[in-house]
């Protein structure tokens, strides 16, 4: 449900997903970065983890499996967390807060992402291949051959991994995906 510039995700028990997605073309030897505003709904957090956001790479063959490249997860006892790292407390989640990933694409050791909660550095990964999930580099043997990808998918909202017990809700705002042209303030690796 989409309340003003406010996206409201909601699952009843037994569904497993209420989510936006938007599929592009993300070139390598680009830059982007991909977030949005979180507040807990309503309803209590999810007791077993939830995906809230991933960066999904497609191979466009039907019935193909996707790979996950980033995943930003949600329920009671951690927060939201991303690569085992906590992002936000879940006491927190009763304001507003900010999540961005952003992702240097290479199928080469020359790219990275980096996790900011509320433009905190939580977690980064430089120097690796940002095609397959973290951490991946050819100078570790990282070297399986990975065809293009025909998409990527940004996927927000609830994402669950079997039927939900109880009603899960939360609320988005300045959901987001850019290009980068420049790129401040690197991290490195975390």
């Amino acid at each position: 449900m989409i309340a003003g510039q406010t996206v409201r995700f909601h699952l009843a028990p037994g569904q497993r997903r209420s989510s936006l997605h938007t599929s592009h073309a993300f070139g390598l030897g680009q830059t982007y970065l991909l977030g949005f505003d979180i507040h807990r709904g309503a309803t209590p957090l999810p007791a077993r983890p939830v995906t809230i956001a991933r960066l999904m790479r497609g191979t466009g063959t039907p019935g193909a499996p996707e790979t996950e490249i980033a995943a930003i997860r949600l329920d009671a006892r951690n927060g939201i967390t991303a690569f085992g790292r906590q992002c936000i407390p879940a006491a927190q989640l009763t304001r507003w807060h900010s999540v961005e990933l952003r992702v240097a694409m290479a199928d080469d050791d020359t790219g990275y992402l980096e996790l900011f909660c509320d433009r905190r550095p939580v977690w980064a990964q430089q120097k690796t291949r940002t095609t397959l999930p973290p951490p991946c580099r050819r100078a570790q043997g990282c070297t399986r051959p990975v065809p293009p990808p025909v998409r990527y998918d940004w996927q927000l909202g609830l994402i669950a991994a079997g039927p939900v017990r109880q009603p899960l809700g939360l609320d988005m705002r300045r959901i987001f995906y850019h290009r980068l042209f420049v790129i401040p303030n690197r991290v490195g690796t975390l």
